[in-house]
């Protein structure tokens, strides 16, 4: 995940000029950094056999496909990558704050009223949401950088739908689409 970043990026070529009514930026579950020392068939893929002769390089493509995660593998590594007892977990944390604040930085030059920040959940059970903390803590890290949490999660939970029951793959259905279009209408009135 790197829309925060790229993010920042669109909005340092707005012209200084350019006001905006509002701005509006995602948070995906991915968007944490990841734990730099988790191995990875396709980070030992990619740093050893994606740039060496043919015949590393076919065996790198074989690999690459065998590594392909199902979503359910996919959001097990999620899972794992906000764990907070992760020696890495803090200063990625501290990564993100400092992504907020220059986005709330650059967010203030093209608009007087405080950018949005929707925080999309991990599309799986709800149930024992096992990272309901972490997101709680990114509401409250939103809230103190200047930004209007919109917590997607807490909004599904509140209607009674589960994230396994609303996903397509890895991302979220056309419902929950709708529900937040409907939430984001509301909070940009």
């Amino acid at each position: 995940g790197e829309s925060l970043g790229a993010y920042a990026t669109l909005l340092e070529l707005v012209p200084d000029t350019v006001l905006l009514e509002r701005i509006v930026v995602g948070f995906n579950y991915d968007d944490l950094p990841g734990d730099p020392s988790a191995f990875t068939i396709s980070k030992f893929v990619q740093f050893s056999l994606a740039k060496g002769s043919y015949s590393q390089r076919l065996s790198a493509g074989m690999l690459m496909r065998l590594s392909n995660q199902n979503p359910d593998q996919f959001y097990a590594d999620q899972v794992r990558n906000y764990d907070r007892n992760n020696p890495t977990f803090q200063r990625r944390w501290d990564d993100v704050r400092a992504q907020l604040l220059r986005l709330r930085a650059l967010a203030s030059k093209h608009s007087a009223k405080p950018p949005v920040l929707i925080i999309f959940p991990l599309m799986i059970s709800f149930e024992n949401y096992p990272v309901e903390e972490a997101q709680a803590a990114l509401v409250e890290l939103a809230l103190q950088v200047g930004f209007q949490p919109l917590n997607i999660y807490s909004i599904m939970k509140a209607k009674h739908l589960d994230g396994l029951e609303y996903r397509n793959g890895t991302h979220f259905n056309s419902t929950v689409h709708h529900i937040i279009a409907e939430q984001l209408a509301l909070q940009l009135d």
